[in-house]
């Protein structure tokens, strides 16, 4: 019995040729509904896959409500089940600074789903109000920014991830509105909360299921204003 994720078809395809040839049973971890980003003969592609993936799969782990709905409707309900969507060891991370850094974190991708650019945007909106305020866009990119006090730390090591964190003293979670951001879960609030500093996070009904207004800062999804204005609020209330 195997439990197999992975991020690419070609990678999916392998799992299921394997469990046949050695005649193991196949569990599939699904982070996110890849056909709702697609259109015409990509979309139905896709969604032949995902049918395929549910047929396969002896049980499909999928990490929130709206993709653990998609695939029982495709048929299968009785092998779907819905798993706590992010861990964090927190033993790995050092409690939040006491002093203040005014420096804001993300980390992750940087695919047009994060919302980077709107959070590069309000960045440059809260720095009229806090002109000693930067931001530390964390993870591999080739992109790059001409904005003043924006850093791209780039790619790092697993073990060096806390101590980067550890800079700063705010942490953004964005997602755009298209329907492909609302079916996934971002792991890297996990890490994000283990340091125990303010997150600013997109207002999903999904997070709220686990997350409330006493333990994180809601904002509207890719709406660079609402944004700008928690970024305000968690300076302006700094001791808060």
């Amino acid at each position: 019995l195997y439990i197999f994720y992975t991020p690419t078809w070609n990678g999916l395809y392998l799992a299921f040729y394997l469990s046949s040839i050695f005649h193991k049973r196949l569990i599939t971890l699904q982070t996110e509904k890849v056909s709702s980003g697609k259109t015409g003969w990509s979309k139905r592609w896709t969604e032949k896959e995902e049918m395929r993936i549910a047929k396969k799969s002896v049980a499909i782990l999928t990490v929130t409500s709206q993709l653990q709905e998609y695939y029982n409707s495709l048929g299968v309900r009785e092998k779907v089940w819905l798993i706590t969507p992010i861990v964090a060891d927190i033993n790995r991370f050092i409690p939040a600074q006491s002093q203040r850094s005014f420096n804001i974190g993300y980390l992750g991708t940087f695919n047009e789903k994060d919302g980077v650019k709107s959070i590069i945007e309000s960045f440059e909106l809260s720095k009229k109000k806090v002109n000693n305020l930067r931001l530390s866009l964390i993870g591999a990119t080739e992109l790059k920014w001409d904005v003043e006090s924006v850093e791209v730390v780039g790619q790092f090591r697993f073990d060096e991830l806390p101590n980067i964190l550890n800079l700063c003293d705010c942490f953004i979670v964005n997602r755009t509105n298209e329907p492909f951001s609302s079916f996934g879960f971002p792991i890297k609030l996990a890490e994000y909360l283990a340091t125990g500093s303010p997150v600013l996070l997109c207002d999903f009904p999904e997070y709220r299921k686990y997350l409330d207004e006493t333990e994180v800062i809601y904002f509207k999804a890719d709406d660079t204003e609402s944004l700008k204005e928690a970024i305000l609020w968690r300076y302006e209330n700094y001791e808060k």
